[in-house]
């Protein structure tokens, strides 16, 4: 039987985590794999082994770890929080990871104004933990994603779900069922 697996994209502040967590705590065998708490970790307790420069390799590879673990060793869906803002690599996880003859595969776009996002940054308790230079900021990170996005298309995955500001939890939860639904010949 096909396993699920959900790929949060968008920018910082978007609400990727939350709703990933919502989600988690209202499905059945669901479980989120966050590359956040993969990079405050190994900034926490080896921070002298964590990349100074170019791409944080080692947050990736306890990444993959992890997913490969979750999808040899469990019977999980899986949630994976990250931004995944580029198209290229969004296909390579697929390809990889995730053949669609074991997986039915969604996307959750999160498309908010920019000046939403902004005020989230603006009025935020979170911690900067998760960067490896402690002076850089959300700003600068919603300033560097924002022009990057590619937004995704129906023909990358099985179903494509867009959040907004009207979008609620209940929504999503609602259509994510629905395919859990269709998944299980419901």
């Amino acid at each position: 039987m096909k396993r699920i697996v959900i790929l949060t994209i968008g920018p910082t502040h978007s609400g990727k985590t939350t709703l990933a967590r919502q989600l988690e705590q209202a499905l059945v065998n669901f479980v989120v794999l966050d590359q956040d708490n993969q990079a405050e970790f190994l900034n926490a307790h080896y921070e002298k082994l964590v990349p100074q420069n170019g791409p944080n390799t080692l947050k990736f590879l306890l990444s993959e770890t992890l997913l490969h673990y979750a999808i040899a060793e469990t019977s999980y869906n899986l949630i994976l929080c990250n931004s995944n803002i580029h198209k290229a690599p969004r296909q390579q996880l697929l390809a990889r990871f995730f053949p669609a003859e074991q997986f039915v595969r969604v996307y959750i776009h999160f498309d908010f104004a920019r000046e939403v996002l902004q005020t989230r940054i603006d009025n935020t308790l979170r911690d900067t933990k998760l960067f490896r230079d402690s002076t850089y900021t959300y700003e600068e990170l919603l300033e560097s994603q924002l022009p990057q996005i590619d937004s995704p298309t129906c023909d990358e995955v099985d179903y494509v779900m867009t959040v907004d500001e009207q979008t609620t939890a209940q929504q999503l939860l609602s259509k994510i069922e629905m395919i859990i639904q269709k998944k299980d010949g419901i």
